[in-house]
């Protein structure tokens, strides 16, 4: 987990299932390397979302940056 990640993750104004998949996200970057690579499945069962719905949620955070 990334402190810097999370922290910032957390201080996004997003609506709640962008921003458990951001968190989540945020939770699995390594602190060492910045990178964050879970597979669709992994990030889904981490938010308790299915994987359309985590699947959507990345696309539009992609958009928004």
């Amino acid at each position: 987990m990334s402190f810097q990640a999370m922290s910032w993750a957390v201080e996004q104004s997003l609506p709640a299932t962008k921003k458990i998949v951001l968190l989540m996200l945020a939770n699995r970057t390594n602190s060492d390397t910045g990178k964050c690579v879970p597979k669709i499945k992994t990030l889904a069962e981490d938010c308790g979302l299915s994987e359309s719905a985590t699947k959507s949620a990345l696309k539009e955070l992609a958009e928004l940056g």
